[in-house]
């Protein structure tokens, strides 16, 4: 309030004289607090530092304001500019202390200083390694060092992308300095976040790189013994090249030709190809062929007299499976399908008779024999008379 003061003076005469001043006096700033001590990491911008609840009040009502700061709270500068009633701080590398002086007229006020804690930056934080794996595969385990800094408690937690822009937490035991990636189908990208007090730092990116397995795939033809049987890769792989071929086919051999050829005797096998890419990832296919038995063609034919008939009989054999047809040729351009054909030949000479036997599957034989065809022989002699009487004949023939 506004108050008036009178002086008295009276001397030892008893003469007296007075005088009166008026004086003003302002209430004490009240509400002076700022909010808030704050924790952060090395190297971190604080939060603005603000007024806390009400308003700042008495005074003369018109303020203004003046920051200060101080390493250890005892020893304070004034923050060149730091005139608002917020102040923001730069980032920080040590802890610092700040407050606030506000004057209004005559008065003035300190506010209670608020403690902004600086923690050590997290360092060390690397892992290991990026990989190539091939699809369905468990990567090796991801190494991660031992950080410093921070308040030398430390958390983890590994995190995964697919593209290391969206992170999420990874699979299965994430919380560990290392981490033990599962089998994977696609690339993955892993990260690890470290955190300690106020501070919190992410790794280096790792790459898991998924690489596809070969699609194997194999013809082969279907022989009949002694043939050889031609095998034809026609393995395949969206990425990469295919690079190694490891052939087994079932009888103890094996090829590491890319198209190999293998002669069987006749019998079924089990034939194995394994690919390898150039990436190093493998798939395999199995297959049943079966190598048919070939006929052994035979057949009997007695030589014999023009004008006889000549009879085939047909003894051909075939281990498994069955003769179909049977195809004679005679020699003299004349055929037969019959089993067992016969064949009268129009002149005498010698034939050269084949027979082609085949089999159901496909398999064949050929067997040619030459058959000799004897010319008739022409009867003929003479009598030097042959009306005589039956006492004193005398017959002479002549062969």
């Amino acid at each position: 309030g506004i108050f008036t003061i009178r002086l008295t003076a009276t001397s030892d005469n008893n003469c007296k004289d007075s005088i009166e001043k008026q004086v003003e006096v302002k209430p004490d700033i009240l509400n002076n607090t700022i909010t808030a001590s704050q924790a952060i990491c090395e190297g971190q911008t604080p939060d603005t530092l603000r007024q806390s609840g009400s308003a700042v009040s008495g005074g003369s009502s018109t303020f203004t304001y003046v920051w200060q700061q101080s390493a250890d709270s005892i020893s304070w500068t004034t923050i060149s500019g730091a005139t608002s009633v917020r102040y923001a701080p730069p980032a920080l590398t040590d802890t610092t202390w700040y407050r606030r002086i506000v004057y209004s007229g005559p008065c003035g006020d300190t506010s209670t200083p608020i403690r902004i804690a600086v923690t050590p930056a997290i360092a060390n934080n690397t892992i290991t390694a990026s990989q190539v794996i091939c699809y369905t595969q468990t990567p090796a385990q991801l190494n991660g060092a031992s950080p410093n800094g921070g308040n030398n408690t430390f958390g983890y937690l590994w995190q995964q992308s697919n593209d290391t822009t969206t992170w999420v937490g990874a699979s299965n035991t994430n919380t560990t300095i290392s981490y033990q990636p599962p089998s994977l189908t696609d690339t993955v990208y892993y990260r690890r976040r470290v955190i300690s007090a106020a501070c919190t730092t992410f790794s280096n990116i790792v790459k898991v790189a998924v690489k596809p397995l070969p699609v194997v795939a194999f013809g082969n033809t279907t022989e009949c013994y002694p043939n050889a049987t031609q095998f034809t890769d026609s393995s395949t792989v969206n990425q990469g090249t295919n690079t190694n071929w490891n052939w087994t086919f079932g009888d103890g051999t094996t090829s590491t030709a890319q198209n190999p050829s293998k002669q069987y005797t006749a019998g079924s096998y089990t034939v194995k190809l394994i690919v390898t890419t150039n990436f190093g990832c493998q798939d395999s296919l199995s297959k049943n062929i079966t190598v048919h038995p070939k006929p052994v063609a035979a057949f009997a034919v007695a030589d014999t007299c023009f004008g006889f008939t000549s009879n085939f009989t047909n003894s051909s054999t075939v281990s498994t499976g069955s003769i179909l047809s049977h195809n004679w040729s005679f020699g003299d351009a004349s055929t037969s399908t019959n089993q067992t054909p016969t064949h009268t030949y129009a002149a005498s000479g010698t034939y050269n008779v084949r027979l082609i036997v085949t089999t159901n599957n496909s398999c064949g034989d050929t067997l040619t024999k030459p058959v000799i065809i004897y010319p008739k022989p022409i009867a003929a002699f003479s009598v030097n008379d042959s009306d005589q009487c039956v006492n004193g004949n005398s017959f002479a023939f002549t062969n």
